[in-house]
């Protein structure tokens, strides 16, 4: 099954608790489907009235995810507490549904506090401005924007169409990089052994021979006696750093340090500077839609630009305070590529504006898209090349050394 962009899902089981008629008895019925969302909509065109929800224990992905740090993954729950709402649940029993079916402590502590801001007397907005390190600032002034209009259902859809696509180029990118990191590791795996295990071997019987080597035979298989000699501490730091670096990647603070790193190099700057514009785009479209102060929204999304462009994004929140449009303030900036500026200034003129910002963020992505593609056509095979040319001639010297003194490794 398809869902958003061509990007597939796969189904799971929804559990929903309905009544056909006012009369009639709850029961549980069991729905395959790719979100609780499509459950309750189909449970709902069947002429049912669903009153609670919950996850199968064979889900094939639970509510919550929680990773290294205690982050919440966002786009389910906003899914399930939209569905809920839709389905005619008012906001506390739609939270309460979703805190009885939670079984991870980490995330009834999060719902147990949203609920207990809302019995307080708190709006959903405040409640999740109390847990920032939860809710992300942009969900909050969404929410906060349709909370006055009276369209928070709206506000939770928008920014879950956000979170979708914003996880499909990040999926993308994960899912380019993992050939060509898995390529690394086997090939480095299978280098270490020829080096630590077969050219030692080959160096002792020739250096027991006194027999002189020159050239690259000497280089490798001196490198094989050292590696030889220090096996234990060469696999021991081999090992500590694949561990520091797989911890160093679970945990989100230490990733994102390193991905800026990473991505601030030329020549992949460039795209992480795109990636940052569409975010920035997308993240401002959907705060204007749920009705959000064109200058509170630019000041809210200056903080995902990097810092190549946060100057640009204060310039262009100054312009924009001194009366400005959206367009004149950005200008001149990098925020805006030649498309963008263009789309800019014909939303401001058709009265589309967060269209257009949406468009513009949709072409950057299909750029990206396209790079990626090509980057990953270009990085496999170079680095089948390059690897195997590397294995290939320690092979290569090793089986000339043979050819050279065979008498001497037979004696062997």
């Amino acid at each position: 099954m398809e869902r958003g962009n061509g990007v597939s899902a796969t189904n799971m089981q929804v559990r929903l608790q309905v009544a056909g008629t006012a009369g009639d008895t709850p029961r549980w019925v069991s729905l395959e489907a790719t979100s609780a969302e499509e459950a309750l909509r189909r449970a709902r065109q069947s002429g049912y009235r669903v009153l609670a929800v919950a996850g199968d224990t064979d889900s094939a992905a639970p509510a919550f995810r929680w990773r290294g740090g205690g982050r919440l993954e966002l786009l389910v729950l906003i899914q399930q507490l939209t569905a809920l709402l839709e389905a005619g649940l008012n906001l506390m029993e739609a939270l309460q549904t979703l805190r009885r079916k939670e079984r991870q402590s980490e995330a009834q502590r999060v719902l147990d506090d949203v609920l207990s801001a809302l019995q307080r007397g708190l709006s959903l907005s405040d409640a999740m401005e109390a847990r920032r390190d939860v809710f992300p600032l942009a969900l909050v002034a969404a929410v906060r924007a349709s909370e006055r209009s009276g369209g928070v259902v709206d506000a939770l859809n928008r920014f879950s169409a956000y979170q979708t696509q914003m996880q499909t180029l990040r999926r993308s990118v994960v899912s380019a990089s993992r050939y060509p990191a898995l390529l690394i590791v086997v090939s480095g795996l299978v280098a270490l052994l020829l080096l630590g295990f077969v050219v030692p071997r080959y160096a002792e019987v020739l250096r027991s021979a006194q027999r002189e080597l020159g050239g690259a035979s000497q280089w490798l298989f001196a490198l094989g006696l050292w590696v030889a000699e220090r096996r234990l501490e060469v696999f021991g730091s081999l090992a500590a750093l694949g561990l520091g670096m797989t911890a160093g990647v679970l945990e989100p603070r230490s990733r994102k340090a390193t991905l800026g790193w990473v991505l601030a190099r030329w020549p992949l700057r460039r795209y992480a500077e795109d990636h940052a514009r569409a975010q920035f785009y997308r993240t401002l479209a959907v705060l204007l839609d749920t009705g959000t102060p064109l200058l509170q929204g630019m000041q809210m999304c200056a903080e995902l630009l990097p810092r190549s462009l946060r100057d640009g994004a204060k310039l262009a929140v100054d312009r924009v305070r001194g009366g400005l449009t959206l367009s004149e303030a950005m200008a001149g900036t990098e925020l805006l590529t030649p498309i963008s500026e263009s789309l800019v200034r014909a939303g401001e003129r058709s009265g589309r504006l967060s269209s257009m910002l949406e468009r513009s963020a949709d072409f950057l992505e299909e750029d990206l898209a396209r790079a990626i593609d090509a980057l990953t056509r270009l990085l496999g095979p170079t680095l089948v090349l390059l690897i195997g040319l590397f294995i290939g001639w320690i092979v290569v010297v090793v089986y000339m050394q043979f050819a050279t003194y065979p008498h001497q490794f037979r004696m062997r």
